[in-house]
């Protein structure tokens, strides 16, 4: 909640006032959909403010139905994976070892696809199976210049890697800290500090923490500071930064989008449009964060914060 009045607050005094100086060169929906349409099919064109927000009979039945469609996939979904004397449920038994957890991104395009082309069939929107390729071509069309920016991104992701400088960051970072003898308090700070620099190079959550919590929780925990608290830090740290990192796959993402309406958009503008609430974001839980630290109240069971 403290975030969300964050944002909201940070968006309507910070962002609307920096998002003026692009109307001389945003497009308008025609202009918009025109764009759209040329590059990805007549389908683009409907997507107007006036066109969605009128929903059809048709429409509303095909979203009940794409919701029991849901439901129904779900159901087997579940059943297959506790069905015994199946190849699905886990070697041992358990659903938590089952195929159907491990690929869990193939149950999830079937249901995708499940649910739309209800939805489709039902809306009206698809009247025969050939009409289901163009509009998935008609996708995939649209996302093109972000598959060539994942390519040049995973190029250095990788060099990234194979070069070691994130062991490496992390490892100095963390020992720099160690050093350092400041006040726990500043300690705290660096250690988000720190987090949020590396994330923008290191967007995996898992993989920063698996290079940083070796060396930093055991060095927290020698300054009376528990585990649990060095993960919040590093939450705090991680999260923020997420949305400046052109590394992160979902700025490319939101790039694309920001592109259609305003074509001169680069990863520049992106970022001066994310920067202030990364900021804000790293404060304000920041501060949270103390205050909580600072009363001694437990960060769930079992897990005090000192």
């Amino acid at each position: 909640m403290v975030l969300a009045l964050t944002i909201t607050v940070v968006s309507e005094l910070v962002l609307a006032k920096l998002a003026k100086r692009f109307e001389t060169y945003e497009l308008d929906e025609n202009e918009a959909s025109e764009r759209a349409e040329q590059s990805s099919g007549d389908e683009a064109a409907t997507m107007t403010s006036e066109n969605l927000a009128v929903t059809s009979k048709r429409e509303i039945k095909g979203l009940y139905a794409a919701m029991i469609a849901l439901v129904i996939g779900l159901a087997i979904y579940f059943t297959l994976m506790f069905m015994p004397n199946t190849p699905f449920p886990g070697e041992d038994g358990t659903p938590l070892t089952s195929v159907l957890i491990s690929g869990v991104a193939v149950p999830i395009a079937l249901l995708f696809f499940l649910c739309g082309s209800v939805y489709g069939w039902v809306a009206g929107t698809l009247s025969r199976p050939s009409d289901i390729p163009p509009m998935m071509a008609s996708a995939i069309t649209q996302v093109a210049p972000l598959i060539v920016l994942f390519f040049a991104a995973s190029q250095f992701i990788a060099w990234f890697d194979w070069s070691n400088m994130g062991t490496v960051l992390a490892i100095k970072g963390s020992q720099f800290l160690g050093d350092a003898g400041v006040p726990t308090v500043v300690l705290f700070a660096g250690f988000v500090l720190i987090v949020a620099v590396l994330n923008i190079l290191i967007t995996s959550g898992s993989a920063q923490w698996t290079l940083t919590a070796p060396v930093v929780v055991p060095m927290f925990m020698y300054l009376s500071i528990p585990p649990e608290t060095t993960q919040m830090l590093f939450r705090i740290g991680d999260s923020p930064s997420n949305v400046v990192s052109p590394l992160n796959p979902f700025f490319a993402m939101t790039l694309g989008f920001v592109q259609r309406w305003y074509p001169k958009a680069g990863i520049g503008t992106l970022m001066s449009l994310t920067i202030p609430v990364s900021l804000a974001m790293l404060v304000v839980w920041f501060l949270f964060f103390l205050a909580w630290w600072g009363l001694g109240i437990p960060l769930g069971l079992g897990s005090p914060t000192r």
